[in-house]
């Protein structure tokens, strides 16, 4: 029996219906580029390990080059030309970015979902009334209503897509759609085709706006040279269309309500998501190179209208080691569209938004010698208040460590905590017997001036000697009171860290729990009042699992690990089949609630089995979806609920998956849909 026909003759299987109405508009089809895995592989590890000796030998020089610094605590703007070149002209501090393979190749952090009403919230888990069996999933973001970057929005009755490889005119093209959903049937509503300079395409959405942004990323460098055929731009296209004024002509073709062009390139790594949106704006972080030394002439482009960047509009730190343009865009969605900016020279910053603020960060060094043979590494956290007409800076901190993502961020109460990594347990060239300092720190505003302060921190007992940070999930409600830290940090084995908050602003750790493996992604779930942690990450036998915990009182597994491989196989009945978690994004997750089963989680997977002949070996992949069932009360707490099947790929020799999305399913108004080459409807 084939694969195929395992998953649907499984337990629970899922009738598909097709959708033709696409075809009645552009004809559409997926031709995916035929790369050889192990050339691909080989190369691109050759190229980071090249990179990285590269950057060795760079620091390795550099720390006897470097002259003494302080770090610079205020931001200035600049006055004359003059200023500007002197600044760009100053040898370039030496970057410390932590890079290691792990970083390179698995995503990051994850987080939650969104508000229904609006309101403002944090990373808090959704209680268990939020979604039933005729209701909508919310999007699993890090900040309740605040939207994060995706190529797939919805709502009750509408889901907006980007779809990829649309075949018009016999060419390839990135189309934005608005499909209707009606009780598990589709149709095609009208597109928008991407205009071929632009790479990328990503979508927020909240209840009155769906945004589109069309970008290239800071390598964008690299699809130029070797895709000559297309003229990659150096701006970044903002589409806006208000759900209750949709213009679709006779032809199907979308017309967004507002179009904007900001200069620079745009970053939405699954680490690095520098698009958001409220309720009431759209924020976006942008970067450009500034190259021989030369400022880019930059500027807006909104309706008819073009606005220059000028020189005393740029901020910036005396000790940035890095020549990056950065602007920070808040567009209102209140007051006709208005437009504010703040533009600053820095690195590529990490940043975490909230409802009102905007933090960024950048790396700062302090050598003590003209040698650089001592030197400290801190980062500068900068506030930046959105909540007003204009956008206000309310002052920078300096912690030690290194902020590495949005997630290790969260404000809470007005106050901003920050888990910050020890930069010596990270990379090739870590000690990995020198004691650890991670640490957790509590920032605020000062009361009798302007600036920001640390008053509560956590400096020891985070990780053993040697045992870096995997994952980070700060776990908040303000309507009950909630306010939990969890780290993982591992080396061996994965010490999972309960951290509470004393008055709201002292950090301690309140449990610690050992087990093998460790999780790169921890999940927060609020079940008839009792507080779960769902971990996905690795296993002992670098398998992919699965765990559930206890995070109320004590910090305590219930049951074993899920072990995604081996249950899946047992539950489709058949050798030969391999799977494994292919989750790019957090975005990627749904919760659905209410179900008498229990609560479902889902998630993206791929399973392949391979066909093996005289003449050829052809593989058999399927970009699925699973939904777990997660009962703590259970025999067994983790359980596979089904599996929806999703796009199947047949090749011979070796294809990159990563040419396609992974197969998604989303729950709208009381059904499941699937989500890929096609989207149908799912019972």
């Amino acid at each position: 029996m084939r694969l195929e026909e395992k998953i649907r003759n499984s337990k629970n299987s899922i009738p598909e219906m097709e959708n033709d109405l696409r075809k009645q508009i552009y004809a559409t089809s997926i031709e995916p580029k035929r790369t050889s895995r192990f050339t691909f592989r080989f190369a691109y590890m050759s190229f980071v390990a090249l990179l990285l000796l590269g950057l060795g030998i760079f620091i390795g020089l550099s720390v006897n080059t470097l002259k003494p610094t302080q770090y610079s605590n205020d931001s200035q703007t600049f006055r004359t030309d003059i200023e500007v070149q002197d600044f760009l002209n100053q040898e370039p501090k030496l970057s410390g970015m932590d890079i290691s393979l792990e970083d390179l190749f698995r995503g990051g952090g994850f987080a939650y979902s969104e508000s229904k009403d609006g309101t403002q919230e944090t990373n808090g888990p959704t209680s268990t009334d939020q979604t039933n069996p005729d209701s909508t999933s919310g999007a699993n973001v890090q900040v309740k209503g605040v939207d994060e970057a995706d190529y797939l929005k919805y709502d009750a009755d509408m889901l907006y897509y980007v779809h990829p490889n649309v075949m018009v005119d016999g060419k390839s093209r990135t189309a934005f759609e608005i499909w209707k959903l009606n009780e598990g049937f589709t149709g095609l509503l009208g597109y928008y085709l991407i205009d071929e300079g632009y790479a990328y395409t990503a979508l927020v959405a909240n209840r009155t706006h769906v945004v589109v942004v069309n970008y290239n990323p800071n390598y964008y460098g690299y699809y130029r040279y070797y895709d000559a055929e297309n003229k990659y731009l150096d701006n970044i296209e903002i589409l806006i269309f208000e759900k209750k004024k949709i213009n679709i002509d006779a032809d199907g073709i979308l017309e967004p309500n507002k179009k904007i062009i900001m200069p620079g390139f745009l970053t939405l790594s699954s680490d690095q998501k520098y698009l958001r949106l409220t309720d009431k704006a759209l924020l976006i972080n942008s970067t450009s190179y500034i190259r021989d030394g030369n400022v880019p002439q930059l500027s807006y482009e909104f309706d008819d209208r073009k606005e220059e960047i000028t020189k005393d509009q740029i901020s910036y730190y005396k000790d940035s080691y890095n020549r990056l343009f950065n602007i920070f865009m808040k567009v209102s969605l209140e007051d006709d569209y208005k437009i504010n900016t703040y533009h600053w020279f820095g690195s590529s910053p990490t940043v975490y938004v909230s409802h009102t603020a905007f933090y960024y960060t950048e790396r700062t060094y302090n050598y003590s010698n003209t040698t650089g043979a001592d030197y400290t590494s801190k980062t500068r956290i900068t506030k930046l208040d959105f909540s007003g007409d204009e956008i206000v800076v309310k002052g920078n901190v300096l912690v030690d460590g290194n902020v590495r993502n949005q997630w290790y961020m969260d404000e809470f109460e007005g106050r901003l905590r920050i888990v910050a990594a020890d930069s010596n347990i990270s990379g090739w060239w870590s000690d990995r017997e020198k004691p650890t300092k991670h640490a957790v720190y509590v920032v605020q505003e000062k009361e009798l001036e302007k600036g920001l302060e640390i008053v509560g921190s956590l400096t020891e007992g985070i990780g053993l000697p040697g045992e870096d940070i995997k994952s980070v999930r700060f776990n908040t409600n303000a309507e009950t009171g909630l306010n939990v830290l969890n780290i993982v940090t591992f080396r061996n084995t994965d010490p999972l860290y309960k951290i509470l908050f004393r008055d709201g602003i002292k950090p301690y750790i309140d449990d610690e729990l050992k087990v093998p493996g460790y999780s790169f992604y921890l999940h927060p779930i609020t079940m008839e009042e009792k507080q779960l942690l769902l971990g996905i990450g690795i296993g002992e036998e670098w398998s992919d699992k699965i765990s559930l915990y206890n995070n109320d009182d004590e910090l305590t597994q219930i049951g074993e690990d899920f072990l995604i491989n081996e249950e899946v196989a047992k539950y489709l009945g058949g050798d030969n089949i391999y799977t494994w978690n292919s989750t790019r994004s957090h975005l990627e997750y749904i919760d659905v609630f209410g179900f008498s089963e229990g609560h479902l989680f889902g998630m993206p997977i791929e399973i392949y089995s391979q066909e093996t002949s005289e003449e050829e070996v052809k593989w058999a992949y399927y970009k699925s979806y699973m939904m777990l069932c997660i009962n703590p009360d259970a025999t067994s707490p983790i359980e596979i609920w089904k599996v929806f099947e999703g796009d199947k790929i047949v090749a011979s020799g070796h294809y990159n998956l990563n040419d396609y999305h992974n197969y998604r399913v989303i729950f709208a108004n009381g059904y499941f849909y699937g989500v890929g080459q096609n989207v149908i409807g799912l019972n």
